[in-house]
């Protein structure tokens, strides 16, 4: 049986992956410069409510006895009202109305994780781990490649 806590965890690590994907695309002195800030950091990975409402959507279950599972363990997806409306074609049934609350707590719990320790950890450790210096002007461009060579 799988639980909103469970389904928030894959949307988080989905929400890393997206991240780190973006951030090996990114230039580190850009990198540097943008961590500071949640908005300019947001920005740069192009982290916005398109991509987090993507990764909710594809973790919101579909089944119904995997909907019917995810309100047996909290029972605030089968009681309270979607500020969205009912899922699915908008019935105002049981199903839709629990897709439509799990799809409501998976995004709010990641724009709260952006915001978390845990998400800035995890950016700190990719800069530490591509030797990206977080502190005034960051790393020169050059200097970045020669660390991530090894010279």
């Amino acid at each position: 049986m799988e639980t909103l806590r469970d389904l928030i965890e894959e949307c988080e690590d989905q929400l890393n992956e997206y991240a780190l994907e973006r951030l090996d695309e990114c230039d580190p002195d850009d990198i540097a410069a943008a961590v500071g800030s949640t908005d300019d950091f947001n920005d740069l990975i192009e982290l916005h409510g398109g991509i987090i409402h993507e990764i909710a959507d594809g973790s919101t279950p579909i089944h119904y006895s995997d909907l019917l599972d995810v309100a047996r363990d909290d029972i605030n997806m089968a009681t309270s009202e979607p500020e969205l409306g009912p899922a699915f074609g908008g019935e105002a049934t049981p199903t839709n109305i629990i897709a439509a609350n799990i799809f409501e707590a998976l995004s709010n719990a990641m724009w709260e994780y952006t915001e978390s320790d845990e998400w800035k950890d995890h950016i700190k450790t990719y800069c530490e781990t591509n030797k990206i210096v977080l502190d005034v002007g960051g790393p020169s461009y050059a200097n970045y490649h020669r660390a991530k060579e090894g010279k």
